[in-house]
């Protein structure tokens, strides 16, 4: 039962990933917008649930690995990046490249900081 719910996880966090890239993607943006809002919203998400669960929610284990493993697992895609950063490279965007690397990485921390202490802010008001 796990692997199912890991895999309906997975597959919704997939499909909102191309739902981005389909919606997103237009000629002119300096750099792939889809892909750091995917990973922003992944690194959001696993660390609320981080957040809530540390501060006593009680979530099963077949629930968190849905959500976790599953649904972040596929809206979130560090081989994007690594792919998309190398084509700007190629296409000597070597500036744009690095400041998506970059963009990628800082925002991504600053989604999953705002994310665990947001989870942990809003159990302690549930709790009081």
């Amino acid at each position: 039962m796990r692997v199912l719910l890991i895999a309906v996880g997975g597959a919704a966090g997939t499909l909102l990933r191309y739902g981005f890239s389909v919606w997103l993607t237009a000629p002119g943006r300096p750099f792939p917008m889809p892909t750091l809002l995917a990973n922003a919203i992944g690194c959001f998400v696993l660390s609320l649930i981080a957040g809530l669960t540390l501060k006593g929610l009680a979530l099963s284990a077949d629930v968190r690995l849905a959500l976790s493993v599953g649904f972040c697992g596929g809206l979130t895609t560090y081989s994007s990046v690594n792919h998309e950063v190398l084509a700007l490279v190629e296409e000597g965007r070597v500036p744009i490249a690095l400041l998506y690397a970059l963009v990628t990485v800082v925002v991504c921390g600053l989604m999953g900081v705002l994310g665990f202490f947001g989870g942990r802010g809003l159990m302690t008001l549930v709790q009081s």
